[in-house]
């Protein structure tokens, strides 16, 4: 600076990242802040918008403990069996062959 000159020149940067760019609304130095440095913070003004945090989904717990009693399990692989017969024979039905 000149003596006799009223202008405060200073450089501040914010840094961000390429895609963030265009988020920064406004920065300044803040001359009077209260600091052991020789350098000035800068204060930057962000536009930013948060996205919905969506709720996890509750996963099924699967009753294991059941499969160990022997009637359980035998009517387990009845079903599973008897769905298996319908469903071999609905495919059966819509192609028109066996």
């Amino acid at each position: 600076m000149k003596p006799g000159d009223t202008g405060r020149y200073q450089i501040d940067y914010i840094l961000t990242k390429c895609r963030y760019w265009n988020s920064v609304c406004n920065a300044k130095a803040c001359p009077g802040a209260d600091i052991d440095s020789d350098h000035n913070p800068v204060v930057a003004r962000l536009r930013m918008k948060l996205k919905k945090v969506l709720k996890a989904t509750v996963r099924k717990h699967w009753h294991l403990e059941r499969m160990k009693d022997e009637g359980t399990a035998m009517n387990y692989r009845c079903e599973i069996d008897t769905a298996v017969v319908a469903d071999k024979q609905v495919n059966a039905d819509v192609n028109g062959r066996p």
